[in-house]
């Protein structure tokens, strides 16, 4: 608790605890074992006396520094130790064969002989051996890692995507052998970038407000996209400059293409409505052929208490008319009765559709949305109608 209330204060990666026993009335200096300093493999404590046995006061520093690196798990390697030539300690395991034992290594070391220098195998194995040369610590050699929650529905009639998608610091895994096995890495998240088949890199949104963590939410939203396939990709990077190049996280999605004939009708006037009958059981219809002609168009129609109140509610169907053809008129005999309805009235609708019974949207308002059929896509399901062109707005 004490050392990791410290670290968090001090805004470090580590932090140990050394306790300094007070010698100044002892003769030797050294504990009753005649050890004047020792520390856990791996932490969380040195303990030293104050005399500092026979190295005396003047050269605390030299001990201090040999039991720092047992506690980031470095062996000793002194011929009177315990050291052996096939002993391994680390993070990443590296094996003591610079031990005084004839191992085949004979490097001055402070492991060895309480020298400011440290050789290879103790780098190693206090966490900044660099196996493979790319001047990054073993530890922390490693690509983060980028996740894109797929596109759905895919394909999708939408030009305009939004991803979401996670970028995470994986940590190695701990392989020493002694004590505190915590996988972990001290690197923090730098940025997150996406682009669309394989073109410039775009800056991601972080959901928190800032990429400073080792898992971080993100978001973007693609510009419109052609009809046709599309990859899209998002790539983390870390405060090391590691990246995933090689393996970016991915999304194949499939842009629709509009349906044919089923053009924006928002520009025109769709329908118009007018009595042939007193009653209203016949009506002539007529609509804006220019701005939303198509190859057929289809009638619905409902109560007035069918009506939802705003765009984004569904409609309750009372029936249809179909193959009304393209020309932009048609006189419909309906049979209704509008005294029946509870609000006294109904309501209809114009649909483009394209020959294979996609309807074309059925009126957007200027937020983009719109009232809602009870089949796919929100569709009316009439007329054997089996979806809906959502980017377009015949019918309104």
């Amino acid at each position: 608790m004490l050392n990791g209330d410290q670290r968090a204060a001090d805004g470090t990666d580590w932090a140990f605890t050394v306790f300094v026993a007070n010698s100044a009335a002892d003769l030797d200096g050294l504990f009753s074992d005649l050890w004047s300093a020792y520390a856990y493999q791996g932490g969380p404590l040195a303990i030293m006396t104050y005399k500092n046995g026979a190295w005396g006061n003047s050269r605390m520093n030299e001990v201090f520094r040999h039991e720092t690196s047992h506690v980031f798990y470095a062996a000793d390697e002194y011929n009177t130790s315990a050291c052996y030539c096939a002993e391994t300690s680390g993070y990443q395991t590296y094996q003591n064969i610079n031990c005084d034992k004839t191992c085949g290594m004979s490097v001055a070391c402070v492991m060895r002989t309480n020298v400011l220098s440290l050789c290879n195998q103790t780098r190693g194995m206090i966490g900044w051996g660099d196996f493979d040369a790319d001047n990054l610590p073993d530890p922390i050699d490693i690509l983060p890692d980028t996740a894109l929650v797929p596109q759905t529905p895919n394909p999708t009639s939408a030009s305009v995507l939004n991803y979401t998608g996670t970028a995470t610091i994986p940590a190695k895994t701990n392989q020493n052998v002694y004590h505190y096995t915590c996988d972990v890495n001290i690197v923090r998240m730098s940025l997150v970038t996406w682009r669309v088949d394989g073109g410039m890199w775009n800056p991601a949104t972080p959901l928190d407000g800032a990429f400073d963590g080792q898992l971080e939410s993100f978001t973007f939203t693609t510009t419109p996209l052609l009809p046709g396939p599309h990859l899209i990709e998002a790539m983390a990077s870390d405060r090391l400059g590691q990246f995933d190049s090689a393996s970016p996280a991915q999304d194949w999605v499939t842009i629709l293409a509009p349906p044919p004939g089923v053009p924006s009708g928002r520009s025109g006037v769709p329908l118009q409505v007018s009595k042939i009958t007193s009653d209203g059981n016949t009506l002539g219809l007529n609509w804006d052929v220019a701005t939303c002609g198509s190859t057929n168009h289809q009638l619905i129609y409902g109560g007035g208490s069918q009506l939802p109140a705003g765009p984004g509610g569904v409609y309750g169907l009372a029936g249809s008319a179909c193959s009304l053809g393209g020309s932009g008129s048609f006189t419909w005999v309906n049979g209704i009765n509008p005294s029946t309805d509870p609000r006294g009235f109904f309501w209809w609708l114009i649909l483009a559709t394209d020959g294979s019974g996609t309807e074309g949207s059925w009126g957007i308002d200027g937020q983009g949305l719109e009232r809602q059929g009870t089949g796919p896509g929100g569709s009316s399901l009439l007329c054997a109608s089996i979806a809906k062109n959502t980017v377009n707005a015949c019918g309104l």
